[in-house]
């Protein structure tokens, strides 16, 4: 595994979490998992 890469990916879910948590409605909208 590339630990670069991994790294990358948890920080955008972490994004995807906090902006999931201020915009909970516009967010959930259009990512919707």
């Amino acid at each position: 595994m590339d630990t670069k890469k991994w790294r990358s990916v948890c920080a955008i879910f972490t994004t995807l979490r906090i902006c999931h948590r201020l915009v909970p409605k516009g967010i959930s909208g259009l990512v919707d998992e």
